[in-house]
């Protein structure tokens, strides 16, 4: 809204101006200069380097190509203002057929537009004088030739001023970006969703209702907060150290990072051994060069990579070095997540974690003060200020406070590498800093943070500097970034599965029940939980049964969260806690028989319902209803799983990770052929993004844009197979998806009317299937070409359910 706002007081200043000078604006030169100039950059918010003036053609020169992310997305042809476009009386905005007679009088300059657009393979372009501005497609795929498409028409600028949102989404760059175009011209030309053709569902909303959790749910609630979701042990150093999962990568890991601060802490001690023999600087040059070991941890999301780091430093690493280590974690989470700024706030964190490790949280006195500086001190006491010093001490040393005090205050930068130099010397220590969750913020801020962090190596040596970062980070940082000129140790880490994190944590458990009642009631009850002693074996026992004895359920749950391992815990949370699952009735057959077994239809069903009696889109952050229209248009319920289709194959194909992904605009393009409009295409894939099926290669784009590249995410490749493999799901859509077959949801209705048994789900999900097959084949085509083919074949393997 901000940007709109903004435009729509700009136009106001256009408009009062050319209002104003009216009469000296008669050329074409005139025009351009004084209103569409204006009207492109200062109003629609063109960028001027994305404009190029007159490039030519076979059929002339183009008066504005106009790009944006790199491609051309829109051409203007501009008009004396004499020149009249518009043959009408009506100086309301309005739609018209291109070919029609209200544009007679700009038959020639709406002609040259799509020659243009054509030679530029540019689908949208405007017509205008200045005052009046005409938007039409000018190249098309669907058949249809331009002139008979219909256009957008603002007469004056009094039409403009009185439809301005409109003006702005039809030719400002976010608006043709986003093809908002093709939303108004659609409309226009019959191919929206008319007002009549209501979308309902067999299940109205209103029957859609959150259950009540039981006492004992809540309970496993607050048992999941403590041993599940937290990941870092912060606040239990026994969890820590039981519940990592290792690997053979995190041993290599724990290996190699011993190994550099063993090495380093060796170097440092034998330089100790020996300075009584050396003078101070051939120390310092000694030092310096053993620069040390800058060390990325790369993994992805949920690898447990910050966990990692602090098991290493709290248990890991031989209590000897651990001592001759000093750690200083920086969490950038806490940062204010801009790039300006950053280095000074970065300098700050660390000077105080530094301050409070080596000063045990007092402030450093003056004589330590002193020791930090003490380069300096000596230069004063013999150079600038011998004389002071000479004659008065206390106020030498009051001047040298007042110097450090400026020091630390003017430039923290050079106090930070004072104070850790000196700590190398003096304590024979070695800084071992740590930069963690950079890989939550864009680019360009890790690229920041990276850069920051090798200039603190490269300052301060010997020491050793840790870095975390996802494997997409590490590529793209070593293509374009900062590892493209810095050499770094790269230490990587696989995501552990659900299941093995569950299952350490259900161990965890049980070991601390065998410790006896009276210490593991201590144990339990210092965590603050209300279940009961009895109850926790039997919580155990029921996370077995439906995360641990089968892959089947532990695998969709990593799949779903995208092996994010916070999200893979937070979802167990849910579907184990979830009403639908009867925990009670769990527990009493537990202490029955001291056996759990849950029906894997019922883990399901949780999966999909959690606290609901059934699946409730707008209460789901994990699972996405396939089927669902993107609304305001007609389009195929088979749309979201043809685009996931799409991304399947570009990822098959590719040879490389980064070549998996594809521009959007390949994407918009290919479904063009199909007969789908952009819009629907971009809703598609927005939705897509927003529950993670998709993922943009740039993880914190807010705006798709048609150069933006997007992939397949484990979690799509998920919801692709449930589709055609999982019944729940396909039954809770059908039961939930708004649609637009009133015999459908007459039938299903019928259907649930009656005592449903297996014959009758069979029936739900066979007439969803053909309703959705129908309205596809109805509102999709399917070229002969080749690269079309996994698209007939999604169809008939999705009618297996209608058999």
């Amino acid at each position: 809204m901000e940007n709109i706002d903004n435009a729509r007081e700009e136009f106001a200043r256009v408009r009062q101006f050319a209002e104003a000078h009216v009469d000296q604006i008669v050329s074409e030169a005139d025009a351009r200069f004084q209103l569409i100039d204006r009207i492109l950059l200062e109003v629609l918010g063109w960028r001027r380097d994305g404009i190029r003036m007159e490039p030519p053609t076979e059929s002339g020169y183009i008066d504005y190509l106009i790009s944006t992310g790199g491609r051309n997305a829109f051409v203007v042809e501009a008009k004396r203002t004499e020149k009249a476009l518009v043959t009408t009386k009506s100086l309301e905005q309005r739609y018209y057929k291109v070919g029609g007679s209200a544009l007679r009088d700009a038959q020639d300059g709406l002609a040259q537009a799509a020659s243009y657009c054509a030679s530029k393979s540019v689908p949208f372009a405007a017509l205008t004088n200045g005052f009046s501005w005409i938007g039409f497609r000018a190249l098309r795929v669907d058949g249809v030739e331009y002139r008979d498409g219909v256009a957008a028409v603002f007469p004056d600028l009094n039409a403009i001023q009185n439809r301005f949102a409109e003006f702005y989404d039809l030719f400002s760059q976010e608006g043709v970006r986003a093809r908002l175009y093709s939303v108004y011209l659609d409309r226009e030309e019959g191919s929206a969703l008319s007002a009549v053709d209501p979308l309902l569902s067999v299940v109205p909303p209103s029957e859609i209702y959150l259950m009540r959790k039981s006492d004992l749910a809540r309970d496993m609630d607050q048992i999941f907060n403590e041993f599940f979701k937290t990941l870092t042990g912060d606040s239990d150093q026994e969890l820590l150290a039981h519940c990592f999962v290792d690997s053979p990568e995190s041993h290599e890991a724990d290996r190699t990072l011993e190994k550099i601060t063993r090495e380093l802490v060796s170097y440092v001690q034998s330089i100790k051994d020996g300075a009584g023999l050396e003078l101070q600087q051939e120390i310092e040059a000694s030092v310096a060069t053993k620069k040390g070991q800058m060390v990325v941890i790369v993994g992805n999301k949920g690898a447990g990579k910050s966990t990692f780091i602090d098991r290493f430093f709290k248990f890991k690493l031989d209590r000897s070095l651990r001592e001759k280590c000093l750690v200083l974690k920086v969490d950038l989470a806490d940062s204010p997540g801009s790039i300006d700024g950053l280095q000074e706030w970065l300098t700050d964190r660390l000077n105080e974690a530094a301050e409070q490790a080596l000063y045990a949280g007092r402030n450093p006195s003056y004589d330590e003060l002193q020791g930090i500086f003490f380069d300096h001190y000596q230069r004063w006491s013999t150079g600038e200020h011998k004389h002071l010093y000479d004659t008065d001490i206390d106020a030498f040393k009051i001047k040298f406070g007042e110097f450090i005090s400026d020091r630390r205050r003017d430039k923290p930068d050079a106090y930070l590498t004072s104070v850790l130099k000196r700590a190398i010397r003096q304590r024979c220590v070695i800084p071992c800093v740590v930069f963690d969750n950079a890989d939550n913020f864009p680019i360009p801020f890790q690229d920041a943070v990276f850069q920051y962090a090798y200039a603190l190596f490269r300052a301060v040596a010997p020491s050793v500097v840790v870095v975390p970062i996802t494997d997409r980070t590490i590529w793209r940082l070593s293509k374009a970034g900062a590892l493209q000129s810095y050499s770094a140790k790269a230490l990587f880490l696989p995501v552990p599965s659900t299941k093995s994190v569950l299952e350490k944590r259900v161990m965890f458990i049980k070991r601390k029940l065998d410790e006896g009642p009276e210490k593991s009631q201590q144990y339990f009850t210092s965590r603050g939980l209300r279940i009961t002693m009895e109850n926790l074996p039997a919580f155990a026992a029921c996370v077995e049964e439906a995360f641990i004895r089968t892959d089947y359920i532990a695998r969709r749950i990593g799949a779903l969260t995208n092996f994010d391992l916070r999200r893979g815990l937070e979802l167990s949370q849910k579907i184990i806690t979830a009403p639908i699952l009867k925990v009670d009735e769990l527990v009493t057959a537990y202490f029955a028989s001291r056996n759990v077994q849950i029906q894997e239809k019922r883990i399901v069903q949780a999966l999909l319902y959690g606290e609901y009696n059934k699946f409730k889109q707008e209460a789901h952050e994990y699972l996405l209803d396939l089927f669902s229209l993107e609304t305001g248009f007609l389009n195929s319920p088979m749309l979201r799983l043809s685009v996931l289709r799409l991304l399947l194959d570009k990822e098959n194909a590719a040879s490389d990770v980064p070549g998996a992904y594809i521009a959007f605009e390949e994407v918009d393009h290919y479904f063009e052929n199909m007969g789908v409009p952009t819009r629907c295409v971009l809703a598609a894939v927005e939705v897509m993004v927003k529950y993670r099926l998709i993922e943009p290669y740039e993880p914190n784009s807010e705006v798709l844009t048609p150069t933006t590249r997007i992939a397949v995410t484990p979690s799509g490749h998920m919801h692709f197979e449930m589709a055609f493999n999982e019944v729940v799901y396909i039954e809770q859509m059908a039961l939930t998806t708004p649609l637009r077959s009133e015999e459908f949801l007459r039938g299903t209705r019928g259907l649930l009317a009656q005592k449903m048994g297996s014959s009758e789900w069979t029936a739900v999900r066979r007439e969803f299937a053909r309703y959705c097959l129908e309205e596809d084949s109805r509102l999709m085509n399917f070229p002969t070409h080749a690269d079309y083919q996994s698209q007939v074949k999604v169809r008939r393997e999705f009618e297996r359910w209608s058999s």
